[in-house]
């Protein structure tokens, strides 16, 4: 079965019942990262309190018409809109209330911006024209509006407060904000400019242009400096902005990805992330806990940098066919994977390169599973044919008489991890246990409600296994006494993977219901239920320290969830009935409520101001990336970039 087609941005969404607009400069977040707003179909405008309080946003009526832009003042107490009825309206946040309709424009305001001394409120409309008002009382500033040949899509004040830069068509006009005398005109050729941004010394303009894959870096300074080109999207860019050293260019496409530059060489400073093309059937954490190794309906097993889902390695690539599951030994040497072309093959992670020849198998199924021996000599693996062969992983031979048969085409193994034990989960509803180093039964087989186990894991001690299984259920069962101890119920679709916290404390649990959901390994108690996914969880795993849950889906991504925010997420959300976005989770940019429901679409140069989430890290083809540069200080060349003030230097660009 393919994987669910990916989706667009989208474009128009709804709160509350109304629609909202994503166009330029949407949402917009105050400087202390406090407060959002946005705009509506209906000419409201919303505002929300990011870190706490406000369960429904503070809604700013007056507009007769859509809300195409706002911006918030330096201090955070003032909000500026501009709106399809031709106005500009100005509000005060504390009490909600216009202080003044800004009327002049005679078609509708696409963009508005404050000076950085907020003495100015400049706006942009479709009639052509630029206009000035007085940014505390909406008083006009100019007799006449400065005029122009083309729609001002864009605007932006520099940080230096001397120019407007305004994109028109394929023309972007400087203005001074006094007098409303133009500077200059700066031409982009053909392509029309849908996104500017200074340069935090003022001295040079980022486009971003519309028809085309580029960005383009413009020096203002003076001399014949030429313009720059950073060429690599595939498609149009929605938004550009500066680092805040200035040695950086971010650019937001349509292609999905975000491309960091060097400002002076127009090189790509972090490549886009490329998450798996398919389903992801499997997910395991290295020992270490740096890395999450994963396996797809695209063939490949993959690494991942567990803190910022860069893939560590390169892709391991022999398969022929969806790779089903993937194991690492405890030194992190070796990894195993098994694959539809009915194939195991063992990697060499230091090299990416394979270990011997590929080991033929029994018939694999879409829910087979493998898993290495604590001491990495022999490797179990599931087969279609109700047999589990035990492979000796130096001669890459199955071990003699150790092919044990199940009552039912067995869909997980698992060792013990004193590596005394193994155990299958079948689909006669059986959970069989043998002693690995002979191969005879350990026990008559634990039966689960006659349902299909889909996955078993070992306690940490190794007194308790637990499974998942077809009738939904997770259950837990008393090895040594042979009976089952706790049933844990919730899910609402067939259980395919479980596991144990690295303490024992902890059960994890993912589902056909898209849902991750954590238990108390003792009392059975349902901790937490953690939604993100689009589609069936196929597999999850905690990290070595316990701090983290990964799990993944046929939505063709991966997740990271951070346990010590679930908990304390959990600790304060019976204070509201209804979902905030002080409370949201981030997804793919949207914040979703609890219930998963969309709340409100970030871009993506505003979220690193929402406060982090559970899920840390999303794995996937529509990355977010993080800026963070190194210490290497003032920034020194020959061209255009080489005149920046030295105290720019000194800003943590992690702030961005």
């Amino acid at each position: 079965m393919a994987a669910p087609e990916r989706q667009e941005s989208v474009h128009r969404f709804h709160i509350g019942g109304t629609a909202l607009r994503a166009n330029s400069g949407f949402p917009e977040v105050t400087p202390d990262g406090s407060k959002v707003a946005s705009g509506t179909d209906a000419g409201v405008v919303c505002i929300w309190w990011l870190m706490g309080g406000h369960v429904v946003p503070q809604r700013l009526t007056g507009h007769s018409a859509c809300v195409l832009s706002v911006v918030f003042s330096l201090d955070g107490s003032r909000l500026a809109s501009g709106s399809g009825d031709h106005t500009v309206r100005m509000w005060n946040i504390e009490s909600g209330q216009s202080t003044a309709v800004l009327n002049g424009h005679t078609a509708r305001v696409n963009t508005v911006a404050f000076s950085p001394d907020c003495m100015i409120l400049v706006s942009g409309s479709d009639d052509l024209t630029i206009r000035l008002w007085d940014g505390s009382t909406g008083k006009p500033v100019l007799d006449t509006p400065v005029e122009h040949i083309n729609t001002i899509r864009s605007i932006e004040f520099s940080p230096d407060g001397k120019k407007i830069a305004a994109a028109c068509g394929n023309s972007i006009v400087l203005v001074k904000p006094k007098t409303g005398k133009k500077i200059s005109t700066l031409h982009s050729g053909s392509e029309a400019v849908k996104s500017i941004a200074f340069s935090p010394d003022s001295r040079s303009l980022a486009l971003g242009l519309g028809t085309s894959a580029g960005v383009m870096a413009l020096p203002l300074f003076g001399g014949k400096a030429a313009p720059t080109s950073l060429d690599g999207h595939t498609a149009a860019i929605k938004s550009v902005m500066y680092a805040p050293n200035g040695l950086y260019v971010a650019s937001a496409s349509e292609d999905r990805t975000v491309r960091i530059w060097n400002a002076d060489s127009s090189k790509l400073t972090i490549q886009p992330m490329e998450g798996h093309s398919d389903r992801v059937q499997c997910v395991a954490v290295s020992s270490d806990g740096g890395c999450i190794i994963s396996s797809s309906d695209d063939r490949s097993v993959r690494f991942w940098d567990v803190r910022t889902g860069e893939q560590k390695l390169p892709p391991l690539l022999g398969h022929t066919k969806a790779v089903i599951s993937v194991a690492t030994t405890l030194d992190g040497r070796l990894i195993a994977s098994a694959s539809l072309d009915n194939t195991l093959r063992l990697w060499d992670t230091r090299t990416s390169k394979p270990v011997g020849r590929h080991m033929c198998f029994h018939p694999i199924g879409y829910q087979s599973s493998i898993s290495f021996s604590p001491n990495g000599s022999l490797l179990a693996a599931a087969s279609a044919d109700k047999a589990v062969c035990i492979w000796d992983v130096a001669t890459q031979l199955p071990v003699a008489n150790m092919s044990l048969m199940c009552t039912g085409y067995p869909y997980a193994v698992a060792f013990s991890h004193d590596g005394r034990r193994l155990a299958a989960g079948c689909r006669a509803g059986n959970i069989h246990l043998w002693w690995a180093a002979t191969g005879e039964p350990a026990r008559e087989p634990l039966q689960a409600n006659g349902s299909d186990v889909n996955s078993v894991a070992f306690s940490p001690d190794n007194a308790h296994i637990v499974s998942g299984g077809d009738d939904r259920a997770v259950r837990i069962w008393n090895i040594g006494m042979g009976e089952q101890v706790l049933v844990l119920e919730g899910h609402t679709h067939l259980v395919p993977s479980v596991a144990y916290s690295p303490d024992g404390r902890l059960v994890g649990s993912g589902s056909f219901d898209h849902t991750v959901r954590l238990w108390n390994a003792i009392t059975g108690t349902l901790i937490a239920k953690l939604e993100g996914h689009t589609d069936w969880v196929m597999s999850v795993t905690f990290s070595p320290d316990g701090q983290s849950i990964v799990s993944g889906s046929r939505d063709a991504t991966i997740r990271v969830w951070d346990l010590s925010t679930v908990i304390n997420t959990l600790s304060d959300s019976d204070e509201y009935s209804a979902p905030t976005l002080g409370s949201a989770t981030l997804n793919d940019g949207w914040l979703t409520g609890q219930g998963a429901e969309l709340l409100l679409w970030v871009p993506a140069k505003y979220r690193d101001y929402v406060p982090k989430s559970p899920c840390t890290l999303t794995i996937s083809q529509d990355p977010t990336v993080i800026i963070s540069v190194g210490d290497s200080g003032w920034h020194r060349g020959e061209n255009w970039t080489s005149c920046w003030r030295k105290n720019l230097s000194t800003q943590d660009p992690r702030s961005t």
